[in-house]
């Protein structure tokens, strides 16, 4: 018999300790993050959500970027602007909607239509009248949807 088949023939056994500190030296395997798992899994998902996510910081830096006082009204001389108060008279009737961004709305006449007074306030004086209803828009999301809503409405009515 040679020195090979007599080697293949035997058992060699390793020192007790080896295999659990071999074990011990192999680096663990990082484990990956939950969230780039789904990062990976799902791009387009990736995409429109940090999309939406940098449209609403823009959103949002829009809104507080100007105060300059804003006025829309269907007949403009039947309103009285006096720094940032818009006032309708007494005796005075605007027909169709009001809004006043960034200032003061002070109805003392009549509005035959919606007052909508967004980053400010109203005072209705107790002879005044709106028929169409009263929004107050102060909060980032109720201004985000109101812009939302009102493009759509410019849109479809055009």
């Amino acid at each position: 018999m040679t020195l090979f088949a007599t080697l293949r023939h035997t058992r060699i056994s390793a020192p007790d300790g080896l295999v659990s500190r071999i074990m011990n030296e192999i680096p663990k395997q990082r484990k990956q993050q939950v969230w780039l798992k789904v990062i990976k899994k799902h791009p387009a998902l990736t995409a429109a959500a940090i999309f939406l996510l940098v449209m609403l910081f823009s959103t949002l830096s829009l809104m507080k970027a100007d105060n300059q006082l804003i006025v829309k009204v269907g007949d403009l001389d039947q309103v009285v602007i006096n720094g940032n108060i818009v006032t309708v008279p007494e005796g005075s009737t605007v027909t169709g909607n009001l809004t006043v961004e960034n200032g003061k709305a002070e109805i003392l006449g009549n509005v035959e239509g919606n007052l909508t007074v967004i980053d400010g306030s109203y005072y209705q004086a107790s002879t005044a009248h709106i028929s169409g209803k009263v929004k107050r828009i102060d909060q980032a999301l109720d201004w985000i949807w109101y812009r939302i809503s009102n493009t759509f409405t410019d849109v479809a009515y055009r």
